[in-house]
């Protein structure tokens, strides 16, 4: 799965950051994944399995568990519709800093422990997400839709991805609420 530049609107308007996004899937899922920042030269590798590589070396999420202390990523306020915007406000007001980018590097910086959150909208297809699957579980971080499911070939929508389990639970569950 290819996407040759995921980013298009920061390309088209010469910003740095826009990968290009990679991924093989066996039997519809991703198990492996290649974000590249052709401009800035970092690359993050990960295979099943294998963990994930930056820099030449295996990095980690920051397990971070606490949802009052996360750095969260958001997408585009725009990319959320009306269904999905109340649990986009409820994370945004949450958390200790919150960046608003929301592409493929974001969920590269949740693979080294920058970043604790990352959430997009309903504006994502297959080659958006496949190679962000394996660059974030193989991490040790949780990438899943927002109803928790996990991620394939087919999948396309909201997801959400968290530097652990437990933290992955917290946003779910503050993204299913509907008060």
């Amino acid at each position: 799965v290819l996407d040759p530049i995921d980013g298009t609107r920061q390309f088209a308007t010469g910003l740095l950051n826009f990968a290009s996004l990679i991924s093989v899937c066996r039997e519809g899922v991703p198990v492996l994944g290649i974000i590249d920042l052709p401009l800035s030269g970092v690359r993050y590798v990960a295979a099943q399995g294998k963990g994930t590589i930056f820099d030449g070396r295996v990095v980690r999420s920051s397990g971070q568990r606490e949802i009052e202390r996360s750095r969260i990523s958001l997408a585009n306020p725009d990319s959320f519709t009306r269904d999905t915007a109340l649990g986009y406000e409820r994370l945004r007001a949450s958390g200790q800093l919150r960046v608003f980018d929301g592409g493929a590097p974001a969920y590269g910086a949740l693979s080294r422990g920058l970043i604790d959150i990352c959430l997009n909208g309903d504006d994502l297809d297959p080659f958006d997400i496949c190679a962000l699957c394996p660059v974030v579980t193989e991490a040790g971080g949780v990438i899943t839709d927002w109803e928790g499911q996990p991620l394939s070939l087919t999948s396309s929508g909201a997801i959400a991805a968290s530097a652990s389990p437990e933290l992955h639970s917290t946003v779910l569950d503050m993204l299913a609420r509907r008060d």
